[in-house]
């Protein structure tokens, strides 16, 4: 009941509260946990099959172009916010990103699907974003990542195997090659 109504129930229990890491890109807790950042100090809420990360950070960014999106008495973490929050790198930091060969992924598929207009204008405003919440270290690690999508930047330390294949000018979709795997057999 309690993973099946989380939205309502966070929301409640932590107004203004923005969706943040891991669980911004996904949309909704993972593996039973759910990340948000509210407030200034760092906590822990139990409920019964849930437990939700308080990680102290930034309010919502509530200003047009780069706002985060309501959801019930919460924020969702725009695209951007929740980019560059999934390329922080420290201690303990780990349990609540992605891994940078996910989000690399991520933004292929972005370039895939919307093309490179669109992750230009991701980038754009993740420079907007970053200067807000200050992140630039995030914003510089973004901003390599997608010019190395786009074959304007080295590919230097790129993890994913697409994206070293794209960069290398013979890019593939997984999920057609498992696909034609099953096809195959």
């Amino acid at each position: 009941v309690v993973l099946r109504n989380w939205g309502n129930i966070v929301g409640h229990l932590l107004p203004g509260a923005v969706l943040s890491f891991r669980s911004a890109i996904a949309g909704r807790p993972e593996n039973g946990v759910l990340y948000v950042t509210r407030g200034k100090t760092r906590r822990q809420l139990e409920l019964p099959g849930l437990q939700v990360e308080v990680i102290p950070g930034p309010d919502a960014l509530t200003t047009p172009p780069d706002n985060d999106i309501p959801y019930n008495a919460m924020y969702m973490a725009s695209v951007e916010r929740g980019l560059l929050e999934n390329l922080s790198r420290g201690r303990g930091v780990a349990a609540r990103t992605l891994s940078q060969e996910e989000v690399e992924e991520r933004l292929e598929k972005i370039l895939i699907v919307r093309g490179e207009h669109k992750l230009n204008e991701i980038r754009d405003r993740a420079r907007e974003v970053a200067n807000k919440l200050d992140m630039p270290r995030q914003f510089l690690r973004l901003e390599g990542i997608v010019g190395a999508l786009l074959g304007t930047q080295p590919q230097k330390k790129l993890q994913s195997r697409q994206l070293l294949a794209r960069a290398a000018g013979r890019p593939y979709d997984p999920d057609r090659l498992a696909l034609f795997d099953v096809l195959f057999s």
